[in-house]
């Protein structure tokens, strides 16, 4: 690991590699201090905000440390998700594979879908709020295919079409 406050930089230097880097910042003593990324939802070290959608359901997730608790709208995900241990098990995918399962807090807001959309978006809002929270989490997650969005949504109804794409029987004579 290189010590970064050892290192001498000129004024200019430090600029540029200040803007290359969106992370670090100067201070006025010229060293070089941690700044989280602003186009990220990062409030400060130790706690990350992200959106997950999936379908018509939308999740939004605020991680923070803490003692592995999970709350969904207000009630834990348990009996949120009416103690189906598929829905469970897969929101807590990414939390398990890193590890992270006991030292991370969750509060979520999801509207819209069914179950099953909701765990999905909750699963990819998830899986960005760590990414937030710790950007080397981003690299194993996108391998394990947590960070890819679900792009499939519901086709729409055609006129002259019974639904999306079934057609009204058709006779010949």
């Amino acid at each position: 690991m290189i010590d970064l406050t050892k290192l001498q930089f000129t004024s200019k230097q430090l600029t540029a590699i200040c803007k290359k880097f969106s992370y670090f910042e100067s201070n006025p003593n010229s060293k070089l201090k941690f700044k989280p990324d602003p186009e990220s939802n990062v409030i400060y070290p130790g706690k990350a905000e992200a959106l997950g959608r999936r379908k018509s359901s939308v999740a939004q997730v605020k991680l923070t440390a803490g003692k592995g608790t999970m709350t969904i709208n207000g009630k834990s995900a348990t009996s949120y998700l009416q103690k189906n241990l598929f829905l469970l098990t897969r929101i807590e995918a990414p939390l398990y594979f890193l590890s992270l399962n006991d030292y991370v807090s969750l509060s979520i807001t999801v509207k819209g879908g069914g179950l099953i959309g909701q765990a999905d978006a909750i699963k990819l809002g998830i899986s960005r709020a760590l990414c937030n929270y710790n950007i080397d989490y981003r690299y194993p997650l996108r391998n394990k295919g947590y960070l890819t969005r679900d792009a499939r949504i519901k086709e729409r109804k055609k006129y002259g079409l019974k639904k999306a794409r079934k057609a009204p029987q058709y006779s010949k004579r």
